[in-house]
């Protein structure tokens, strides 16, 4: 459990605006924030660091067309 009058140091880099509006979020709030921020971030890793392969490596597409596997 977290000491609610020893509240987390914001990271380096984090403006203070934004950094006093989440410590004004409610859980739910920072829940729906942390899904966006992780699929903002996905977005532009894959649009920015697309996956290269290493030496050796073989990159494989999977793509579900719903087929049921083969016993």
């Amino acid at each position: 459990m977290t000491d609610a009058s020893n509240p987390p140091t914001p990271p380096a880099g984090l403006p203070d605006s934004l950094a006093a509006e989440l410590a004004e979020f409610t859980p739910a709030e920072l829940r729906n924030t942390i899904i966006h921020a992780r699929k903002r971030h996905q977005f532009h890793e894959e649009r920015e660091s697309p996956v290269e392969p290493g030496p050796g490596d073989d990159i494989l597409r999977a793509t579900d067309k719903g087929a049921t596997p083969k016993s």
